[in-house]
């Protein structure tokens, strides 16, 4: 979702106190009818500067400890991506989407052959004489 400045937001707000229609700003500034209606709720919080926003909300979308996770994947059983997120949560004390996993697996080398996964081993190079 697109971070709106907060030069943008007062002048929307401005638009609308002079206007006195929310669809004519929105149309104006790009911007739709939702995200106006929060700007006004939030116009006298702290929240209303964006570098101030308290929820970023969502999971993380990286792991945070790259060396435990490829540990944790070469001691833990499983057979798919599916199984891993819950055990992970568990694990590592904080939840991750799936693709953040699956993801995390390719960059590691870790293909899935046959519904299980297995670490890919690196292509030898053989020289020619």
């Amino acid at each position: 979702m697109k971070i709106h400045s907060l030069d943008l937001r007062q002048r929307a707000i401005m638009a609308w106190k002079k206007l006195g229609n929310k669809s004519q700003v929105c149309e104006i500034f790009g911007i739709s009818r939702p995200t106006l209606d929060r700007w006004i709720e939030l116009e006298h919080t702290a929240e209303f500067d964006p570098k101030n926003r308290k929820n970023k909300g969502g999971r993380p979308s990286s792991i945070r400890d790259l060396e435990s996770f490829k540990n944790f994947v070469q001691i833990t059983e499983f057979s798919s991506i599916h199984d891993l997120v819950p055990i992970f949560e568990e694990q590592f004390g904080y939840p991750v989407a799936y693709e953040v996993i699956r993801r995390t697996l390719k960059r590691l080398g870790w293909v899935q052959s046959k519904k299980c996964f297995i670490a890919r081993k690196p292509k030898r190079i053989v020289e020619s004489a």
